[in-house]
């Protein structure tokens, strides 16, 4: 981080972790924080599929008035309301693991805090999609340390004081609220660049349902083996994962790649993990290790490509990459129902590990998908979205650094049509103006965008 503003805004979009408490992505157990519930595993089950279908719920909402929600999502009372759903949905849990609510209601504080989660994360990528690549990947790096230290605490809290705990888990929801407030005032909380209009077209989109689909069976099977044998040693090595993903982001991004970074993790985790992990080859408390730091990679991969998708698919605004959520919370839940009976013995029946081993390869063709007709990105599945035209690139490069450098809207249609290869002549008659002014408007633009040259314009717009 460069500057002091750099690390306010980091540390701000950290505590989005707050809100992966008990989220349906993976969250805190709740039997690891109350024992006692340990003895209702198919209320535990229940709850997490409510959970996920109360987060698709929320997701298939905004697909289809994502626009309207982000429009209005800066009145007061539509965040205090989603705070008190966030906080009950807590108090509730925890009100059942402390023996105070019948277990059934575990549910509804579970389908509380889907609701919760899935709205809330139409604000926070609101906030993501407007950063570059590096400070995503470290702010969702930092969210996860955030939520792996908060897991830890509550769990040292609830052994000698439930209610204690009860106060911290109710205290997340305020908490991230507070800091998606404090994200306003940043230096960098602008509005996005406008993406190409063009809608996705239905064979992206239906590969891009497909592929999501496929990943959340293995990632949902990773999330219920961690749910199954969740303890703080798992937690601290989810920890450690995050704490070495940020550091990657913040030291080493630029020098080792995007492809290193997710490539050749996403090859590794995906095999290696979802198969011959979870198929029982290894001593289970090793597996419980290793798996832990499979889902704090793949919750931060979740979460970048959701931005990614949504940055460069967004008219209709959220349509696509909210569709492309509400299929990934059937593929966990899918994944929780298929795999529930697996692991008190370690091992996967046929027909499911076939099916995981399936969901892998789709994953890994997501990551290597062939870049002649797509360009090539970092992302996985969002490699599976169409290059823009060279001509659209342009203008969306034209529209960013416009905003980066601080161009006058009269500055930003002559940048534009310098882009297009026009001379200052040719730029004066499109725009109506004189040579002299056109002039004048290219000699501000050059000092803005420091370029000298027509040469260096063109390469700082590629």
């Amino acid at each position: 981080m460069s500057n002091e503003g750099e690390v306010k805004q980091l540390g701000l979009c950290s505590l989005f972790g707050l809100s992966l408490v008990w989220s349906p992505m993976f969250g805190t157990t709740e039997a690891m924080v109350f024992p006692a519930l340990s003895a209702c595993p198919d209320m535990l089950l229940a709850s997490r599929i409510c959970n996920l279908a109360g987060f698709g719920l929320a997701m298939a909402i905004l697909s289809f008035a994502g626009e309207k929600m982000r429009a209005t999502h800066k009145g007061a009372a539509l965040l205090t309301a989603i705070m008190l759903l966030g906080s009950t949905g807590m108090i509730i849990g925890s009100l059942v693991g402390m023996g105070m609510l019948p277990p059934h209601w575990l549910i509804v504080g579970a389908a509380m805090r889907g609701l919760f989660y899935g709205i809330l994360t139409v604000f926070w990528i609101g906030v993501f999609v407007r950063l570059d690549d590096n400070t995503v990947g470290a702010a969702v790096a930092g969210s996860l340390i955030v939520y792996a230290v908060t897991g830890i605490a509550i769990t040292g809290a609830s052994a000698f004081s439930p209610v204690l705990a009860l106060v911290l888990l109710a205290a997340c929801p305020v908490a991230t609220i507070m800091a998606y407030v404090g994200t306003r005032n940043l230096p960098n909380a602008h509005a996005p660049v406008d993406q190409e209009s063009a809608q996705a077209p239905l064979r992206t989109r239906v590969l891009l349902y497909v592929a999501n689909f496929a990943f959340s069976i293995m990632l949902g099977a990773l999330l219920h083996y961690f749910a199954f044998y969740d303890t703080p040693t798992a937690l601290l090595a989810f920890l450690i994962t995050a704490i070495f993903f940020f550091a990657v982001f913040t030291a080493g991004y630029n020098k080792l790649g995007a492809d290193l970074v997710y490539r050749i993790f996403m090859m590794c985790f995906a095999l290696v993990v979802a198969v011959v992990l979870l198929a029982g080859c290894f001593d289970q408390s090793l597996a419980v290790l290793v798996a832990s730091a499979a889902l704090a990679f793949l919750v931060l991969y979740t979460v970048i490509i959701f931005t990614d998708t949504q940055a460069r698919l967004r008219n209709p605004y959220w349509k696509v990459p909210g569709m492309c959520q509400v299929f990934a919370s059937i593929g966990m839940i899918c994944a929780s129902a298929l795999f529930q009976t697996t692991y008190p013995t370690g091992e996967i029946p046929g027909p499911q590990l076939m099916l995981l081993a399936g969901a892998c390869i789709i994953f890994v063709a997501g990551v290597f998908s062939p870049s002649n007709r797509t360009r090539q990105r970092p992302w996985g599945f969002s490699s599976l979205i169409p290059a823009e035209s060279p001509e659209v690139h342009a203008m969306r490069r034209c529209g960013e650094l416009a905003e980066e450098c601080g161009l006058t809207s009269r500055e930003l249609e002559v940048l534009q049509q310098l882009a297009t290869g026009m001379t200052k002549d040719q730029i004066a008659e499109a725009l109506c103006i004189s040579p002299t002014t056109a002039k004048t408007h290219i000699r501000n633009i050059y000092a803005k965008l420091g370029v000298h040259s027509q040469r260096e314009l063109t390469a700082k717009l590629e």
